[in-house]
């Protein structure tokens, strides 16, 4: 990413307290970094590409990152699921919602203190709008009373023994990088459907170069007056530890399900994080404006289109 095309982190004191907090953080203290997800390249490609050396060298500091289970850990390829876990990433089963065991998992390396990335969306987006394309699953009256994002990151917060520390990050460019079809079309059953998988090629590293990336980073997202009036209300919240499980996993899983209340919870909290990344989004929309670049694509025009097909 660094090499063939060109990376650029606004350098502010935002983005010096994610790197100091990438090196050095209170004991037992997470960073929980969340960002908007435009191609299946931003972790590691992006990612690395704004990481310290000393952080990539580094096993402890290192990030560790979620990806969907049927894709990153195919069940008919071991090697695969070999270098996935050597690279600190733990899989996640599309669809199978927060309180499923995978999850547990991630909330357990919280619980240790070490930083875990989060891509809230739960998929790539491709229009430039936060969680908001062609087959966004949420209606408006849902999007309303839920907001835009998932709220895995929030449960990952809210049940940690020490409340990590959650930074924003924004990206725009990657959709340039590596580009999606984004188009509707019909299968043989007359079905519609929204292809969005990388176009022909795309993978074709040697291919991809001259491009910009624009990366912002927000302040640290405040949430503990949250936690605070959720414990008032309805009393202490379960708290994850990283120490071996004493019970089965199936009861450690039972315990992991979320109340309502909780979930509400996790809802605000999510609210909050949306609310710092959409700040971002304006910024770098005013920034795009500002100081166009013929090298920076913001958006797929296919995807930004596709929002408007009836289909």
């Amino acid at each position: 990413m660094t090499v063939r095309n060109r990376v650029e982190v606004l350098s502010d004191e935002n983005a010096a307290f994610l790197f100091r907090m990438m090196r050095r953080r209170p004991q037992g203290t997470a960073l929980l970094t969340v960002a908007n997800h435009t191609s299946s390249l931003d972790d590691p490609g992006l990612l690395g590409a704004i990481m310290p050396w000393d952080i990539i060298f580094n096993p402890w500091r290192l990030r560790w990152a979620l990806a969907t289970q049927e894709i990153c850990f195919p069940a008919t390829n071991p090697k695969v699921q070999a270098f996935m876990g050597a690279g600190k990433v733990l899989p996640v089963k599309r669809g199978a919602g927060i309180d499923h065991g995978f999850w547990l998992d991630a909330a357990r390396v919280v619980a240790s203190g070490q930083w875990v990335h989060v891509f809230p969306e739960a998929r790539v987006v491709q229009s430039g709008r936060l969680n908001l394309d062609p087959i966004t699953s949420r209606s408006p009256a849902e999007l309303r009373a839920k907001g835009r994002l998932k709220w895995g990151a929030a449960k990952l917060a809210a049940h940690a023994p020490v409340p990590p520390i959650i930074v924003p990050i924004y990206h725009v460019g990657m959709a340039g990088v590596l580009p999606q079809k984004n188009v509707w079309k019909t299968a043989e059953d007359g079905r519609r459907f929204f292809d969005n998988f990388v176009v022909p090629g795309g993978w074709n590293i040697m291919g991809i170069q001259g491009h910009k990336v624009r990366v912002r980073v927000g302040p640290a997202v405040v949430y503990d007056d949250l936690l605070r009036e959720h414990e008032a209300r309805h009393g202490p919240l379960r708290k994850v530890s990283a120490a071996p499980i004493h019970e089965t996993w199936e009861q450690e899983v039972e315990r992991w399900k979320s109340s309502e209340a909780e979930r509400a919870l996790y809802s605000a909290i999510m609210r909050r994080v949306e609310e710092s990344l959409l700040a971002l989004e304006a910024l770098c929309e005013a920034d795009l404006k500002a100081r166009p670049d013929p090298d920076l694509k913001p958006f797929c025009d296919r995807s930004r289109a596709a929002c408007l097909d009836p289909a």
